[in-house]
């Protein structure tokens, strides 16, 4: 950050161009660990309390239409 920082100050355009790209490469690779890690916490177990099955579910399936009076 700090070498992109003096490149912007410097106007070094092409010193710019690849500092932002090894940046975005880090955060992508940041973020991707992130989402790993997350996902990974996130799986419930067997017997564990994931989801609602079907049968559990209190949704009620309904159409709604407003009259003009």
């Amino acid at each position: 950050m700090k070498d992109l920082r003096e490149a912007i100050v410097q106007d070094d355009f092409e010193k710019i161009k690849n500092l932002t790209t090894e940046l975005q490469q880090a955060l992508y690779t940041i973020s991707s660990n992130l989402y790993q890690a997350a996902g990974e916490g996130a799986a419930p177990s067997e017997g564990g309390s994931g989801a609602p099955t079907s049968s559990e579910d209190d949704v009620i399936d309904a159409e709604f239409s407003e009259d003009d009076k």
